[in-house]
């Protein structure tokens, strides 16, 4: 992802960033039906001028009903912004082995 022609710009806005970058999105909460505030890992800006936002999770966490709330969250913002989302699974991003087709 880092090497990639089709790649102009990554920002880190994940974990360590929270409260530090204005690129959040809002979500409920499905267990506690609070609004709370969500910042995917990495927004990528390709070369065309669109945008994709990435979240890296754990395999043990991707079926989690948090993780699609936050999902259900960023693809409706996504749609609306026209930005595309994608969840890759911790191993295959740590390997470099996710499909690459988010940035075509």
């Amino acid at each position: 992802m880092l090497h990639n022609d089709k790649v102009e710009k990554i920002w880190f806005t994940g974990m360590l960033t929270h409260g530090q970058s204005d690129f959040v999105i809002h979500y409920v909460d499905s267990d506690t039906q609070r609004v709370r505030s969500y910042y995917p890992d990495f927004l990528i800006k390709k070369q065309d001028g669109s945008y994709v936002m990435i979240e890296v999770k754990g395999e043990h966490m991707i079926d989690s009903q948090n993780v699609k709330d936050k999902q259900e969250a960023a693809e409706l913002m996504g749609v609306s912004e026209g930005i595309g989302y994608e969840i890759i699974k911790g191993k295959e991003a740590a390997s470099g082995s996710y499909g690459r087709e988010f940035l075509n």
